[in-house]
């Protein structure tokens, strides 16, 4: 019972402003060099959120970049892969593993081992920028660590998740304590991050709605966009959310971008250039395609790959499971 009540103070806790403590750290920072923190990642995973991480870490190679990706701490062991080594290469990428001995009981203290962690793998590595996506968990551990070594970090706003947990909940559930205090935790991490990113203006106008200034938000805008994707690339855009699959080879990956995503200001900050390379055809369907794909012989093999056979990817559903605070999986 006390190990119960323990978890759930603590996860208040994250929830009402706490922030992992860091102390001052001098490292010089290399430039050029991008140190990303991800809930999950290829080869363990395959979800949506893997394969859209993987295309960023591929394009700001391609950029010029020297990226490095760290997991959350306890992942892949946390889901079941008991053999993972520390370290993955997939495509030229570095996937960096945190695994502790023991992981801290209560949601607060693991989040400050985490940042203690990733702080090591910083003072190692020494970037001059830092990134992570949603949700705020994410965003509180490498907000302290950016801090404690004075260099800039970007917020990756992937999906309203605080929403998604809602809506499984009735009306009741945007009335509720625990949502406002969801939205609210996304609020300070947007405000405390040097640059926000997200995708589309449905997605701005949320961000936004919480205060946060338009004009620190870095928007990928689609409609305005060239069809200049590869064909043998399928590129899905639900509710402003993009699932990266690549049909044809890991060069069409290296090809197909987030870099549009930086195209407004703060790219110093994002660590990457605005690729005038990427383009995007939204035809108002839902879907963004290339121009001449066949959507009927790509679509429906991508959806199942990204969906678990459901034919619909979900990346709310998907980051909803995965982000729980404490009980990631």
């Amino acid at each position: 019972m006390k190990r119960h009540q323990d978890r759930l103070v603590g996860e208040s806790r994250t929830f009402s402003g706490w922030t992992p403590v860091l102390p001052k750290t001098s490292v010089v920072p290399i430039k050029g060099r991008v140190l990303h923190l991800l809930t999950n990642s290829l080869p363990h995973t395959g979800s949506g959120y893997a394969q859209r991480s993987h295309s960023i870490l591929l394009a700001q190679q391609e950029a010029g970049r020297e990226v490095l990706a760290v997991t959350r701490l306890g992942y892949p062991v946390q889901v079941g892969k008991v053999l993972a080594v520390g370290e993955d290469l997939v495509d030229g990428v570095r996937y960096r593993r945190m695994i502790p001995s023991s992981l801290a009981p209560t949601p607060d203290a693991r989040l400050q081992q985490e940042a203690e962690e990733l702080l090591k793998v910083a003072v190692e590595f020494r970037p001059d920028v830092m990134h992570t996506t949603t949700h705020f968990a994410n965003g509180l551990v490498v907000g302290a660590v950016a801090k404690a070594l004075n260099i800039p970090w970007v917020y990756e706003v992937r999906g309203q998740l605080a929403d998604t947990w809602a809506s499984t909940r009735g009306d009741a559930g945007k009335e509720s304590e625990r949502y406002a205090k969801f939205q609210a935790s996304e609020a300070r991490v947007m405000q405390d991050a040097d640059a926000v990113v997200t995708l589309g203006t449905a997605m701005l106008d949320g961000i936004v709605s919480q205060g946060i200034a338009s004009d620190k938000v870095d928007v990928t805008e689609l409609a305005n966009m060239l069809e200049r994707i590869p064909a043998h690339v399928l590129v899905v855009l639900d509710q402003a959310h993009l699932e990266f699959m690549d049909d044809g080879g890991s060069s069409s990956q290296q090809s197909l971008t987030l870099l549009a995503a930086y195209q407004r200001g703060n790219k110093a900050a994002a660590g990457v250039d605005a690729d005038p390379g990427v383009g995007w055809l939204a035809d108002g369907s839902g879907i963004a395609h290339s121009q001449g794909q066949d959507d009927n012989e790509h679509g429906a093999e991508h959806r199942r790959r990204n969906s678990g056979g459901n034919g619909r990817g979900s990346l709310g559903a998907e980051n909803a499971a995965e982000h729980g605070i404490g009980e990631q999986n």
